[in-house]
């Protein structure tokens, strides 16, 4: 661990290289993006961290990035990740009000997870092949990003993963996909007007705080189901509590009442009427 000393911090605008000071170390760890003397410096921990580059680049040969690694930094703009990078650590970028661009390495797998959440200033993630999740706020609350590339790799999208994203416009969610949770994965994202799920995809929700797929996405005119196009009216129900957990199939007939009728998911009529009289006690 570096000594504090009465030298002053360098804060050095642009592409700043890294320099790790234990040499074994593979993991960038939590709050380590401090300049020192010029350079970029990876500390433990407990270094107390004060300031960042606006550009930081993970040096070669880290292969996890810590949990909040980033978290709250409010001075980095971009940040390039190297091809040996396998796993990023929950809440690595979140709330950081000025990121625009993080560059991501195919090498990643596993899984996401509050990865960017309440970073405004994010315009476009391409999700590397490798990840098969899309886990919890992954996205939520990123009001700036305007695309999302999704790899046939990924097969469960979980709650709240793109909640209140608002400038999204389109999401294309693969064949892989074979989970999504419902409560709120795709809500309040008021710009989005089209979207394409899969045909064999699994709708879960295992909460009883309302059906919010959808939710608030008053822009969507479009659901894509496989191949299939079909007029999406997201005014047509409001939404609703309910008391118990909701089937895959009641949540497919409710996409077919958004939907007036037209039955995307070929869910049996009786289903339809039934959660329709359900909607109406709301």
């Amino acid at each position: 661990m570096l000594e504090k000393n009465n030298q002053e911090f360098i804060k050095t605008p642009g592409s700043v290289d890294v320099e790790v000071v234990k040499s074994a170390d593979t993991v960038f760890l939590k709050k380590c993006a401090e300049v020192y003397d010029g350079k970029l410096v990876v500390c433990r921990k407990s270094y107390e961290i004060s300031r960042s580059p606006e550009v930081v680049t993970i040096p070669d040969g880290v292969t996890v990035l810590d949990e909040e690694a980033f978290f709250q930094d409010n001075d980095i703009i971009k940040v390039i990740c190297p091809d040996s990078l396998q796993i990023v650590g929950n809440s690595a970028f979140a709330l950081c009000n000025k990121l625009e661009e993080v560059v991501l390495p195919e090498s990643l797998c596993g899984k996401l997870c509050a990865t960017f959440t309440e970073s405004p200033a994010l315009r476009r993630v391409d999700i590397p092949n490798g990840i098969t999740e899309i886990g919890e706020g992954t996205f939520s609350y990123c009001s700036g990003l305007e695309a999302v590339t999704i790899p046939n790799t990924v097969t469960k999208i979980s709650n709240d993963a793109f909640f209140r994203c608002s400038s999204l416009k389109e999401l294309y969610i693969p064949d892989s996909v074979v989970e999504i949770n419902t409560i709120a994965s795709i809500a309040s994202c008021r710009s989005l007007e089209r979207v394409r799920l899969p045909e064999n995809v699994r709708f879960i929700h295992d909460d009883d705080c309302g059906y919010t797929l959808f939710m608030d996405c008053e822009s969507l005119r479009e659901l894509i189901v496989g191949d299939r196009s079909f007029a999406f009216y997201p005014d047509e129900i409001e939404p609703m509590e309910v008391d118990r957990e909701l089937t895959d199939e009641e949540i497919k007939a409710i996409l077919a009442i958004y939907c007036k009728g037209e039955n995307p998911y070929a869910v049996a009529d009786e289903v339809i009427d039934r959660v329709r009289c359900l909607i109406e006690q709301f």
